[in-house]
C-alpha cells in the first residue's frame, strides 16, 4: 500500500524528471500537469495509517491495542507496511475513526 508521503514523493521526483527532461517549450506544460495533479490531493481519501504516521502528526501517543481490537470485534483486515525494515500495523480509516474520533482525511491532507 502507497502512503501519502509516498505518493507526494512520487509526484516531486515526476516533477523534477519533467524540469529536467523536457525541452524549454514542453516545459511548462509538463510542469502544470503536475501541479494539477498537486491540486488533486484534497480528492485523494486515506484508507489506513500507523500508530507512527498518527503520533507524529498529531504530537499526541495513540496506542495500538484499541485499534486492533476494534478491528477484530469488526472484522477489518489490519494491513502491514514496511517502514525502516519493520512490518509495522497500519490501521484502517474507520478504526481511527470509531477508536480515537480521528479523520485521517482531515489530519493529512489539510
Amino acid at each position: 500500500m502507497t502512503t501519502l508521503t509516498q505518493a507526494i514523493n512520487a509526484l516531486d521526483t515526476l516533477r523534477e524528471f519533467l524540469l529536467a527532461n523536457e525541452t524549454s517549450d514542453n516545459k511548462q506544460e509538463a510542469v502544470k500537469e503536475v501541479s494539477e495533479l498537486f491540486k488533486q490531493k484534497p480528492k485523494i481519501r486515506i484508507r489506513s495509517a500507523t500508530t507512527t504516521e498518527v503520533n507524529k502528526a498529531t504530537g499526541k501517543t495513540f496506542y495500538w491495542k484499541p485499534l486492533r481490537d476494534y478491528c477484530r470485534a469488526n472484522s477489518l483486515d489490519i494491513d502491514q507496511v514496511e517502514i525502516n525494515g519493520l512490518d509495522v500495523n497500519d490501521y484502517p480509516h474507520e478504526a481511527w475513526l470509531h477508536v480515537y474520533d480521528i479523520n485521517l482525511d482531515t489530519l493529512f491532507l489539510t
